[in-house]
């Protein structure tokens, strides 16, 4: 089943949610959704997903939960106790739409409901590889441990003495499998992580001189070897160590050598907090735990050695043709990195609007018009919003964001728009991946030893890296569509990443959570500060209906972990489009600008509140108000960060409060996201050639 057909089901289930039978909007999404189960279902005759041990499985392979899709799937499924679903040929559009008004439904049969051609834990599923019952058994979908699969230590071992005997895998090959194989296992809900770290040292300290030099490379002692293969537990298994630790007291190398960079180290941070409420009902001793993981994080991250293929670069793809596809799949296996895989040519352009990619790879299937494409890329990194930190690549006018273009044309092929952009490098579609990895400026300081950086420069250009990866790891890959609203994002982070922060997601039948937040660190703590910070917001978020209980119990678990003279603010609303009410708090931050339609001129949002991470619970009480605000088709919102109104030019002057508001008010009829890209050209230009001195984060809201 192909991830559309996923995000349209559940976009199907939450418009019957939010309207009801009836509905058209309601109607609407039943027939996209069936229209696309529809059309997979012509090239084969049935369809079918699965949960196998709490992860949604399609054809044998795990996906994701990274995706906002899987992870409602899996939300859905679970809700429901569905272990399996499979569409066979034969459905019309109303046992589809009856399909989906099962899911959408609260009320709980005592037994499944089944369909003619949708059949519900019908599914011998099994998983590739796996051990165990299939998910039609009880056990499925629960999220509990299948008996007589395999624990993850024991396949780790396993898979440790197959290489051994094997004289045909390389080390790139044997580091590949190995992840592969922690991801599969971590699909357990529940295992005992120390036990795992015991017996990954005892078959480590096993291996004769020269199975570890193969494996693992010369002269590399246990310990290392240890923490290499522990850093590739999966982030609950880590967590559920790092967590038993805090709870005993123990603070040990061992913790701080769970904990990876970039976007493991958000995916840690939501598996460890997830833990620690779940541990303990107990608010001062959750709020303890939290702020010992956050040192755990912190000093992990900036402690954490080099890994070798890992890059410190951010790739956006947008890839269709079999050669494209092909070269990535190769790069992502012999190189770890953050890359974002975009489902279309529009968020791919959104990607690079926000300033955060270093690399773009494409191809003509995956963009369509390279004219119309190649236009509005331009303008999208030329106009202010490419990040002002070192290029990989030093060709070409300083700012413009390099791009691989897969393709079979020569340069004198294309046309003028494509032809004239200034940092673009062709590749057939039939070349080795040695040679992308050149075109995408990669070199020894990519593919990192793991020896220790031995300068002072070193050390610091390697920990506002992390610092960068940590941050933009944190921001979504894709706005949710939101019914009547329109939603545009921008985010630039300066050379010196301060910790800005904007996010999105969904709270069911609550509407939206809407965030944008500031830290007042810098480096990794400022950035570890800010992903706790969303790991908080995310789990407390769901159980609060206003905005002002979210923000006091977000204050309570992050008070004890704030480093002296750290604080974080924060804009957080939940906008329900179905009224089409916002309620919001605000946390110390910037306030909203609100532009009503007819209206003389916008006005800004200012809400009582303090900083988070300061002043007690009870003080913070007092302070904290909400606000209700009723939107009108044409009314506009803009939330941003104080990088925009502190923005200086060159004779130090600020760009200001009153600016914005002039900015807003002239250009109010246009859409949420012509808007966003007019105040990034007024910065652009307000700065002139001065240095970018702060993070920009920009959320436009516009009713329809």
């Amino acid at each position: 089943m192909k991830l559309q057909t996923i995000t349209n089901l559940i976009k199907a289930v939450n418009l019957y949610k939010m309207y009801g039978p009836g509905h058209a909007a309601t109607a609407e999404g039943a027939a996209q959704f069936h229209a696309s189960i529809q059309a997979e279902c012509q090239e084969r005759p049935e369809v079918s997903f699965a949960l196998v041990e709490g992860r949604v499985v399609i054809d044998g392979e795990p996906l994701s939960e990274e995706q906002p899709a899987i992870a409602k799937l899996k939300a859905v499924l679970e809700a429901m106790k569905i272990a399996s679903v499979t569409f066979q040929r034969g459905f019309d559009q109303a046992e589809t739409a009856g399909f989906v008004q099962y899911l959408a439904t609260t009320a709980q049969e005592k037994e499944i409901k089944q369909f003619p051609h949708i059949l519900l834990n019908k599914l011998a599923y099994v998983q590739k590889g796996a051990e165990g019952p299939s998910a039609g058994s009880s056990d499925a979908g629960t999220g509990g441990r299948q008996k007589g699969a395999q624990d993850p230590a024991t396949q780790i071992v396993k898979l440790i003495g197959l290489m051994v005997e094997s004289e045909k895998l390389t080390t790139r090959q044997i580091q590949a499998k190995l992840k592969e194989v922690l991801v599969e296992a971590g699909a357990s809900s529940k295992w005992d992580a120390p036990t795992a770290l015991r017996k990954v040292k005892e078959v480590v300290s096993g291996l004769d001189a020269e199975a570890k030099e193969r494996l693992f490379g010369d002269g590399t002692s246990d310990q290392t070897i240890a923490g290499s293969l522990v850093r590739m537990f999966p982030p609950a298994a880590r967590a559920s160590f790092i967590t038993e630790a805090l709870i005993a007291g123990v603070s040990s190398p061992a913790t701080t050598a769970m904990v990876t960079p970039g976007g493991a180290a958000r995916d840690l941070s939501d598996a460890l907090v997830s833990q620690v409420l779940a541990r303990t009902a107990d608010p001062a001793q959750q709020a303890d735990l939290i702020a010992k993981g956050l040192r755990v994080l912190t000093e992990g991250v900036a402690s954490a050695p080099p890994q070798q293929g890992t890059i410190s670069k951010t790739i956006a793809v947008r890839l269709a043709s079999a050669g494209g596809q092909r070269l990535m799949r190769g790069l992502s296996k012999s190189y770890q990195a953050s890359y974002r895989v975009t489902k279309d040519a529009k968020q791919l352009l959104d990607l690079a609007a926000r300033g955060t990619l270093d690399v773009v790879i494409v191809d003509e299937e995956g963009i369509g018009n390279l004219e119309e494409f190649f236009e509005e890329f331009r303008f999208r990194v030329t106009e202010g919003t490419q990040k002002t930190g070192e290029l990989p690549r030093k060709t070409g006018p300083e700012g413009a964001l390099p791009v691989v273009m897969i393709t079979k044309q020569t340069m004198l092929d294309l046309p003028p728009a494509v032809m004239g952009y200034p940092r673009l490098e062709l590749l057939s579609p039939d070349a080795e991946l040695d040679q992308l990895v050149q075109l995408i400026g990669l070199g020894p300081g990519d593919a990192r030893a793991e020896s220790e950086p031995q300068s002072q420069e070193d050390v610091d250009k390697l920990q506002l890296d992390r610092a960068r990866e940590v941050v933009q790891a944190l921001l979504p890959q894709s706005i949710p569509e939101i019914p009547g609203i329109e939603v545009s994002t921008y985010y630039n982070p300066a050379l010196h990443i301060g910790g800005d922060y904007l996010d999105i997601f969904d709270l069911g039948k609550n509407g939206y959570g809407i965030t944008i937040a500031d830290v007042s660190g810098k480096g990794v703590p400022g950035a570890l500060v800010m992903t706790t910070f969303r790991s908080v917001l995310r789990f407390a978020a769901p159980t609060h209906t206003s905005p002002r209980d979210t923000m006091l119990a977000v204050n309570d678990l992050l008070r004890n972990g704030m480093v002296k003279g750290m604080f974080v603010t924060a804009l957080y609303g939940v906008l329900d489009p179905a009224t089409r009410t916002l309620r919001l708090a605000n946390s110390g931050h910037n306030p909203a600008l609100l532009s009503r339609k007819g209206a003389p001129k916008p006005e800004y949002v200012r809400l009582p509140g303090l900083v988070l991470g300061v002043v007690s619970g009870t003080s913070y009480a007092k302070v904290m108000r909400d606000a209700v605000l009723q939107l009108h088709p044409g009314d506009l919102l803009i939330w941003y960060t104080d990088g925009v109104t502190e923005a200086f030019n060159e004779k130090k002057e600020q760009f200001g409060d009153e600016h914005l508001l002039e900015i807003v008010a002239a250009n109010r009829d246009l859409s949420a996201e012509r808007i966003v890209k007019v105040i990034v050209r007024a910065l652009a230009k307000h700065r002139g050639r001065a240095e970018q001195s702060d993070d920009i984060a920009i959320i436009a809201i516009k009713a329809k």
